[in-house]
């Protein structure tokens, strides 16, 4: 029978719907580990801690904590440490005594020793009273007092004057103390009080001496005494600050001249001044230049200045040897009334003289008034 090739025919009908799903299938076996990796870069280095401070408790109980750090930096954190930290104990420093010598006024020195670590030294001095300083001691306390002011050597004035320091070796007075009372202030030692006169004010004055002699001597055949003077340099604010005994120094307003006593002190034996003394002529030696305003400040007529004159002996009195003198007593700068000359009487004569500062050829010009001269004679026309 001959083959053939044939298909049986089916017939298909609609897909019906998909079925549940089906289990979960168990886990395959691992595979194998690969190979490691190349190792990556270092990092950077981390800082060191440098401290850790341990700060105030919290409200909730923590405490808060302090990292410092090498590099600065700094963290802040809080945490609870309930029954870690135990109360704060009690510092103890053992004291260790080492003597020191006799080096004035050290006594003792004392290493503190805090817990093994050398803290320091502590030392101590002495306080000691010489002179007139005394240092006593009651229960923990010490007092230092003055016992004598007199125990300082070269103090002058009274007990419980206000002290000061004066004195110089400058002036003659190479004698004076240099530890001074001060006069008018007191000192009250029961009531704890100071008194003091607030004003008190002295005349100064200056007498005549032989430094004021022209020539700077006088013999028993001197028969003309010179004074020089400069009234404007004695009087004048420049010189008021300086030393009453030096060559500048201020004279005051007051001038005694006495003449007697000037020639009995160089010249010996006894004589009458009005029948043998010298005549006395005084002499203004301020340059004829020189204004007032040098010697007294301001403007031309804004200062004045006066000064009272007295002279003592040198009688215009011809003498008995037949000795007479011109009459001219004061300088040509100094004026008296209507150009007039006054001349000395056998008494001691007193004149007092101004200036506002008027200038003429002569030098600064000062106006001259008598006021006392020996009575009954006329100073300004002598009968003889």
């Amino acid at each position: 029978m001959p083959s053939s090739n044939s298909v049986i025919g089916n017939n298909f009908g609609a897909q019906g719907p998909t079925g549940p799903s089906g289990g979960i299938a168990g886990l395959g076996a691992v595979g194998f580990t690969g190979p490691t990796g190349p190792t990556g870069a270092t990092g950077a280095t981390g800082s060191v801690v440098s401290s850790i401070v341990i700060g105030d408790s919290n409200q909730d109980g923590s405490i808060n904590f302090v990292t410092n750090y090498a590099n600065g930096y700094t963290v802040t954190s809080s945490r609870t440490l309930v029954g870690l930290l135990g109360p704060t104990g009690e510092t103890v420093y053992k004291l260790f005594g080492e003597s020191l010598g006799t080096e004035a006024s050290v006594l003792t020195s004392l290493v503190v020793d805090g817990c093994g670590v050398d803290i320091g030294i502590l030392n101590f001095k002495s306080f000691t009273g010489t002179g007139g300083i005394a240092v006593t001691e009651e229960g923990n306390e010490i007092f230092i007092t003055f016992k004598n002011s007199k125990q300082i050597t070269g103090v002058t004035g009274g007990i419980n004057q206000i002290a000061y320091m004066g004195g110089s070796a400058g002036n003659s007075a190479a004698a004076l103390p240099l530890v001074r009372g001060a006069t008018g202030f007191s000192y009250n030692t029961e009531f704890n009080r100071v008194s003091a006169i607030s004003k008190n004010y002295k005349e100064v004055g200056h007498r005549f001496t032989m430094n004021e002699v022209s020539g700077g001597s006088i013999t028993e055949a001197t028969r003309l005494v010179e004074f020089n003077v400069n009234p404007s340099m004695r009087l004048g604010i420049t010189y008021n600050q300086e030393d009453p005994y030096g060559s500048t120094g201020p004279w005051g307003n007051v001038w005694y001249i006495d003449v007697d006593q000037l020639y009995t002190s160089q010249v010996t034996g006894n004589f009458d001044s009005g029948l043998s003394g010298p005549f006395v002529k005084v002499n203004d030696i301020t340059a004829t230049a020189d204004r007032f305003n040098k010697y007294f400040g301001g403007a031309v007529g804004q200062r004045a200045s006066a000064f009272t004159l007295a002279i003592k002996g040198g009688s215009s009195k011809p003498r008995d040897d037949g000795l007479t003198s011109d009459k001219i007593v004061f300088p040509p700068n100094w004026i008296f009334p209507y150009g007039e000359r006054p001349v000395l009487t056998e008494a001691t004569d007193i004149y007092q003289f101004f200036s506002a500062g008027k200038h003429n050829e002569k030098g600064i010009v000062w106006y001259g008034m008598a006021l006392k001269s020996q009575p009954g004679t006329d100073i300004f026309f002598p009968t003889y």
